[in-house]
C-alpha cells in the first residue's frame, strides 16, 4: 500500500510539473499582458500651434516614471495678461499622475511613449501625447519626437464651450535660451491693515 501511494505521488508530481509551465506560457501571453513602462525622465519645452493672442507662451512638459508608476507636468510661462503692475505673467502649473487616476501611459513598439492626461474628473476630456524617446539605463532622458494634442484652455472666460482643443509642437533646438516677453508676477505676503 505504501508503495502504491509513493508512485501515485511521484506521478501527480510529474503531471503537475508538465502542465504547470504550460500554464504560466499560456496565461501569461493572454490579452491583458502589458509592456512594462520604462524609467524615464523627459523635459521638452513646446509652443502652441495656433497663433493665440498669448503670443510667445512657453509650455514645459515634464514627464517621470518609474517603477511603473507616471507624474506629467505642464508649467505654462510667458503668458501675458494685464495686472496691477502692467504686463506681466505668472507661471501655472497643471499635474497628473498614474496613482491618481487622471493619466494612462502605455508603451508602444518602437520606444513610444503615449500618454493620455484627463483634464476632468472621471476620465472626461482626455488630451494626448505621444514622445519617442532614446532608451536608456537607469532612465531615458532624451525625447526625439513630441506630438501633444486635445488640451485644453481653461484660462479663457469661455469655459468649456467654444473651446477648441490646443496643439502642442516642441521648440526645435535641443538647448536654448529665450527672452520672456513680461515680467513675472510673483505674489507675497498681503501687508497688515494697522
Amino acid at each position: 500500500m505504501r508503495m502504491i501511494s509513493q508512485i501515485f505521488s511521484i506521478w501527480l508530481i510529474i503531471i503537475l510539473l508538465l502542465i504547470l509551465p504550460a500554464t504560466r506560457t499560456t496565461l501569461a501571453s493572454g490579452p491583458s499582458e502589458k509592456a512594462p513602462i520604462p524609467n524615464v525622465d523627459f523635459e521638452v519645452a513646446a509652443k502652441r500651434v495656433d497663433n493665440h493672442a498669448r503670443g510667445n507662451a512657453i509650455y514645459i512638459f515634464r514627464l517621470y516614471c518609474a517603477l511603473g508608476a507616471c507624474s506629467l507636468e505642464q508649467l505654462a510661462l510667458n503668458e501675458c495678461e494685464d495686472s496691477p503692475s502692467g504686463l506681466a505673467f505668472t507661471p501655472k502649473l497643471n499635474e497628473w499622475a498614474t496613482w491618481a487616476g487622471n493619466l494612462e501611459v502605455k508603451l508602444l513598439p518602437t520606444n513610444i511613449l503615449e500618454v493620455k492626461v484627463f483634464q476632468g474628473s472621471h476620465k472626461m476630456l482626455p488630451a494626448l501625447l505621444r514622445l519617442t524617446f532614446r532608451p536608456e539605463l537607469p532612465s531615458a532622458k532624451q525625447v526625439s519626437k513630441f506630438q501633444a494634442s486635445g488640451f485644453l484652455d481653461f484660462s479663457t472666460k469661455e469655459g468649456l464651450r467654444g473651446h477648441t482643443p490646443v496643439e502642442f509642437a516642441a521648440l526645435p533646438d535641443s538647448i536654448q535660451t529665450i527672452r520672456m516677453d513680461c515680467p513675472v508676477l510673483l505674489r507675497g505676503l498681503e501687508k497688515e491693515a494697522r
